[in-house]
């Protein structure tokens, strides 16, 4: 069941017993995360698929069977991780006729797979990375993990492309029934219709067939810190932005990866390698700073500015509290998600700001300043916290 779109950290609260409230509605948990040993499952069942896909393959009169579905189940391995595709008669032409070319494929396929789209900004992404200092719930959070893996309670999900048909079946007199089955009445609930037809030579139509929430699949998201997840944020993905690798705004990325920006994929069940998801946020820092002398004079010498304005302050302190300058405490960052590149889900982007409330946010009565060392993004310049750890964004 998703939450209010606009539910925020803070605004959310768990309970022992598994249920959110948010007000006083109480609601099911729209998440669980999986034990280690659960997302080993996850893995080997999609290994399994691949093998299995290699097994139908390969032709059981073919000499050398196993060397064959071995080489086959490679190729559709690197393929996978490519997100390209290889048909099964591709692959038996090649057996039969020309088994040189599996050996090159596989071979094109490795050099694609180690090929580096963040070459020009190598040193200064391997060196930001290195800097990197979590904050002490996303390090009690992730327990010494790279990624946390939860499932996604999809039973009631309803995207964005759903609504958008709702509304515009609504103007044409119809009312949705069963949109997963694809059916829809008429204003009386007389007459049955598909629609599929409703929409025929629509720009929804494609948006219809192809939205993920009716495909019954069981959907997860990855939060997570490690280096190549949070470089592929926006490159080799379904989706672009400014910040992909050959973006406008591409030297963003290395102060990202080395702040405490969290990223959270969507992907499907036969996903876990993160290899083709259907839509990511970031988790952007804010930081509640604490006071202690400014030396403007020595700032503007350090910094090579011409002057000291309040954002330099701000900027002081938070760089102070990021590289160590004083102890952290449990309240000292929120995470805060911003933009969803890819699938525009509400379950999404509810699970991933009810996740952070839960297990990356502790906010205390205060003013949060963004970390103006990286890309806003759309995320806003403060956040304030009230006295019950309710946090509103105060202005852009």
């Amino acid at each position: 069941m998703a939450l209010p779109q606009n539910t925020m950290s803070g605004k959310i609260k768990s309970s022992n017993n598994g249920l959110f409230s948010v007000g006083r509605v109480i609601m099911p948990k729209i998440y669980e995360e999986l034990s280690q040993n659960a997302v080993d499952a996850l893995h080997q069942r999609f290994l399994k698929r691949i093998a299995e896909r290699a097994e139908k393959t390969v032709p059981d009169d073919v000499e050398n069977r196993d060397y064959f579905v071995e080489k086959v189940n490679a190729i559709l391995l690197m393929k996978n991780r490519l997100r390209e595709s290889v048909s099964q008669a591709q692959l038996q032409a090649m057996i039969y006729d020309a088994p040189q070319e599996l050996d090159d494929m596989l071979a094109e396929g490795k050099a694609a797979l180690s090929h580096d789209y963040w070459a020009h900004r190598r040193e200064e992404i391997d060196s930001q990375y290195a800097q990197r200092r979590e904050s002490l719930l996303v390090d009690k959070a992730f327990a010494g993990r790279e990624r946390i893996y939860v499932k996604l309670n999809c039973e009631n999900e309803v995207s964005s492309v759903q609504e958008e048909i709702a509304r515009y079946l609504e103007r044409k007199k119809y009312k949705i029934t069963d949109y997963k089955k694809g059916y829809a009445t008429d204003a009386q609930g007389k007459q049955c219709f598909k629609i599929g037809k409703l929409l025929k030579n629509h720009y929804l139509y494609q948006g219809f067939i192809k939205d993920e929430t009716r495909t019954g699949q069981n959907k997860y998201i990855v939060f997570s810190k490690a280096q190549k997840d949070l470089e592929l944020m926006s490159t080799a993905r379904a989706w672009s932005s400014c910040m992909s690798s050959d973006g406008v705004f591409d030297e963003k990325v290395p102060p990202i990866i080395g702040s405490q920006t969290i990223i959270a994929y969507c992907i499907s069940e036969n996903d876990p390698e993160i290899n083709d998801p259907l839509g990511r946020i970031l988790l952007k820092p804010y930081h509640r700073l604490k006071a202690a002398h400014f030396d403007s004079k020595a700032y503007v010498e350090a910094h090579g500015v011409k002057s000291v304005d309040l954002g330099h302050v701000f900027n002081y302190f938070a760089v102070k509290a990021f590289r160590g300058g004083y102890e952290p405490k449990d309240y000292s960052t929120v995470l805060k998600a911003g933009t969803c590149y890819g699938l525009s889900s509400n379950l999404f982007k509810d699970a991933v700001d009810a996740f952070a409330a839960e297990h990356f946010n502790k906010p205390r009565l205060g003013v949060y300043h963004f970390d103006s060392n990286i890309y806003a993004d759309g995320h806003g310049c403060r956040l304030k916290a009230d006295i019950r750890g309710r946090v509103k964004e105060l202005y852009w």
